[in-house]
């Protein structure tokens, strides 16, 4: 529900202007994430009111994806179709006439149901008051610490102003809020103010994300002690969390990410030779992704996954305990141990000739070829043997009949390792003859990057034609959508103590 309310704040902001009304106006000036709880596991600020060139383009942009000339209006018709929670709260009335600048949506925790509190500067108080009140069943007057709210019997509505910003969540939350105005604030903590402001100035939106939080709560399953293992082992020492800022370009809408740290997930988004090798990827691949040291990443997470000790390191060493047994390869001294940097990549249009391959180089090729033979014997074991056939020519290993025209290829060759899915895809990773670091249209995507270089691509103008090859008619809105974008990039590079990374998505802006 709160989503779609700031989905509706950001649509009624970007059609006019800033509306004070009174003796408690704020315009914007009070920094919402002074009074969001300092453990809030997810934060998201965003300028209602838009103003100069960043205006411009958010309203061209929004014209371009929504195919619209009254780009607020088609998105609050949006909003508004699709929600379901919001019938008692009308924006245009209870919103609108007291919303300043700036807005922001608090997530307490990864682990806790609910919408979470979201954070508006007001122009009016005492009509902010109000128009949350409207939001509210059957409000009752209420104090802490003396702040006046207002909340519904079951506490899962509640909304209060405290400092010229307006609180509207669940009554715990309201509580949190108002606490972290009195206290210590999400604003005033260490992880946020080193992620946060590592950002680029003039963003539309800013956001920040706690990495223990999310790693913790998503690793639950396994065992408090094995998340914690894979967050130290995976994302490296002093990260904490992310700091997020959207942008919109002329013609391109733009996500910065700031991680201070260090570690391996500095590596992973500085570039170097993951970027190097995604540049070799075939020229018509619509999809790219490139790895560095892919063995000694895979490494990394397996350490990860064993470090916390406990059922989830047992669970990693039987597994890799029992791959061994099947495949007769000890994954880290076998297979691991000989990967360098790698690309992936997905090409082909219609069902015929879509495919994409694996292609990693190896800094021991005999050990490659000793692992492939290993496997050519040993998977014929492991399925139905008329279906693993052994090739040979420029490459040698092996194929598996996946069905009655499509195949898999695990095959080497010199000094390059090879898993593809279809014929077409695995005589592209053959081949030597245009790279996609040389494609048009890659190079323009690695333009906006701002100096990084790209570790992801993605040709949304192939991808729309894959769609509308598969779909047919059904499929005609997805693809009007993918057509009014271009492609998107992303790469990163080492900053100090502080990995950047940019994201960005080219629109198709006429």
């Amino acid at each position: 529900m709160l989503l779609l309310i700031l989905l509706a704040l950001v649509a009624s902001g970007c059609g006019g202007s800033s509306k004070a009304a009174g003796g408690s106006a704020n315009g914007g000036g009070t920094d919402p994430a002074s009074v969001a709880p300092p453990g809030s596991a997810l934060y998201l600020s965003l300028i209602v009111r838009p103003q100069g060139t960043t205006k411009a383009n958010v309203d061209q942009l929004g014209r371009t994806i929504l195919a619209t000339n009254d780009f607020p209006a088609e998105l609050e018709r949006l909003i508004a179709k699709s929600s379901t929670g919001t019938k008692d709260l009308d924006v245009a009335r209870d919103v609108e006439p007291w919303l300043g600048d700036r807005l922001a949506l608090a997530l307490p925790s990864f682990s806790t149901k609910g919408d979470g509190l979201l954070i508006a500067a007001t122009t009016d108080d005492d009509k902010a008051r109000a128009g949350m009140a409207r939001g509210i069943p059957s409000p009752a007057d209420a104090t802490y610490r003396g702040v006046d709210y207002q909340h519904s019997a079951d506490g899962k509505h509640a909304g209060a102003v405290v400092d010229h910003l307006a609180l509207y969540g669940p009554e715990a939350d309201v509580k949190r809020a108002i606490d972290a105005s009195q206290d210590t604030s999400l604003s005033e903590t260490r992880a946020y103010t080193a992620a946060v402001e590592r950002l680029p100035g003039d963003a539309l939106a800013t956001g920040y994300l706690d990495l223990r939080n999310a790693i913790t709560t998503a690793g639950a399953a396994a065992g408090q002690g094995a998340a914690t293992g894979l967050f130290g082992s995976v994302l490296g020492k002093g990260v904490a969390g992310i700091g997020l800022g959207a942008y919109a370009d002329a013609d391109a809408i733009r996500l910065e990410v700031a991680v201070p740290g260090t570690g391996a997930i500095g590596g992973g988004l500085s570039g170097g030779d993951a970027a190097t090798a995604l540049q070799a990827a075939p020229a018509g691949a619509w999809l790219g992704v490139g790895l560095g040291n892919i063995g000694t990443s895979l490494g990394h997470l397996l350490d990860g996954l064993s470090a916390g000790g406990g059922l989830g390191s047992i669970g990693v060493g039987a597994l890799l305990g029992q791959a061994q047994q099947a495949i007769g390869l000890d994954v880290r001294k076998d297979l691991l141990a000989w990967m360098g940097s790698a690309h992936i990549f997905v090409s082909g249009t219609t069902r015929e000739t879509v495919g994409g391959a694996l292609v990693v180089h190896s800094t021991d090729p005999a050990a490659t070829r000793r692992a492939v033979n290993t496997l050519a014997t040993s998977i014929p074991r492991l399925m139905r043997k008329n279906r693993v056939a052994r090739i040979s020519g420029p490459a040698s290993g092996f194929s598996i009949a996946l069905g009655k025209t499509t195949r898999a290829t695990i095959a080497v060759k010199g000094d390059t390792f090879i898993i593809a899915i279809g014929d077409a895809a695995l005589k592209q990773a053959l081949a030597v003859g245009d790279r996609l670091g040389d494609a048009p249209a890659f190079k323009a995507s690695a333009d906006r990057l701002n100096g990084a270089r790209p570790v992801l691509y993605l040709d949304l103008q192939q991808v729309a034609d894959l769609v509308a090859s598969l779909g047919g008619t059904k499929a005609q809105g997805a693809v009007d959508v993918l057509r009014r974008f271009t492609q998107l990039a992303a790469g990163g590079k080492a900053d100090g103590d502080v990995s950047r990374a940019t994201i960005v998505a080219g629109v198709n802006v006429k």
